[in-house]
């Protein structure tokens, strides 16, 4: 009878020593196990990595139902990853949409400029077609690829601000004054360079048709030294001198060769920017007075807003 009670004792026993519990703390760990004992202010659970003493003060919950806990934490991750997974989804659906809407607002802005382009180049044809049937006078205003090509032969860099693009202006106008500044730092020491080689010809001619007291291996060494300095000291002064003159027309040239190009793609119509208030508008208009005694008013009117 007392073994039957021992043995019935342990099997009832058994699963309580079993039994796992979950303690959640206010950290925000979490940690699984069974209590084997606890007081009023620890409790001590074993787990896989051993005995583990808590103090109930930094204890949130304890869940004594480890499966109907588990299956709960379970059910609420798979939750929050439906969640997640449709929130992630709108997004996308959000991020398609806007650029959805910014690919038909820049299709219908390309539209409109292209517009307003051909309206621009259509005008400026009427004025350039009364100029030259002497209708009107030139406006300062360009209208056409010689107008900008005109400003830029004058300052590099001028047409293109004309035209509405301030940028590629902005780089041919620096570029321009860096030549032009290059060209002046070579100048002076080229120049001098110059003078010094003038000198020591005349120095070497003088000393060949009247020697003086200088025996001829003194005149070699002297025309030798002066040939050296001619060849590799001035020389060099000189070619940096002139290789900043070609950069100089270099940049000139690929400028007013540019803006050419430009003016007449202005002139056709098909010079449109980002946006359509970066372009430099110009209309023009003819109104015919009804009385024949009184001349047609030929006016052009221009707005410029230039872009970046």
């Amino acid at each position: 009878m007392g073994m039957r009670l021992i043995v019935l004792t342990a099997l009832v026993l058994l699963p309580l020593s079993l039994a796992a519990e979950i303690v959640y703390l206010r950290d925000g760990r979490v940690v699984e196990g069974s209590i084997i004992a606890q007081d009023n202010n620890f409790l001590d659970i074993r787990n896989a990595a051993g005995v583990q003493r808590i103090q109930k003060s930094q204890v949130k919950r304890i869940a004594y139902n480890t499966a109907e806990e588990k299956a709960r934490m379970e059910k609420e991750r798979l939750a929050l990853i439906a969640r997640q997974q449709a929130a992630y989804k709108e997004l996308e659906r959000l991020k398609k949409l806007r650029a959805q809407e910014e690919e038909a607002r820049l299709k219908a802005d390309i539209a409109l400029q292209q517009k307003l382009a051909l309206e621009r180049a259509a005008s400026a044809k009427i004025v350039r077609e009364s100029v030259e049937r002497k209708e009107i006078e030139a406006p300062d205003e360009p209208v056409g690829y010689w107008g900008f090509a005109s400003r830029s032969a004058i300052v590099p860099g001028w047409g293109h601000f004309a035209i509405g693009r301030p940028v590629v202006g902005s780089i041919y106008m620096g570029a321009t004054a860096l030549a032009l500044y290059n060209v002046a730092q070579a100048y002076a020491p080229a120049r001098k360079a110059q003078k010094a080689n003038e000198e020591e010809v005349l120095v070497n001619t003088l000393y060949t048709i009247a020697p003086g007291n200088l025996d001829t291996g003194a005149r070699i060494a002297l025309g030798v030294e002066a040939n050296h300095r001619r060849f590799v000291v001035y020389q060099r002064k000189l070619d940096r001198y002139n290789k900043s003159l070609g950069l100089l027309v270099g940049v000139y040239g690929v400028q007013m060769l540019h803006i050419i190009v430009n003016g007449l793609a202005w002139e056709s119509g098909e010079v449109v920017s980002g946006s359509s208030s970066d372009f430099m508008q110009v209309s023009a208009y003819t109104r015919t007075d009804p009385d024949p005694a009184r001349p047609a008013d030929h006016r052009m009117e221009a707005a410029f807003t230039l872009h970046f």
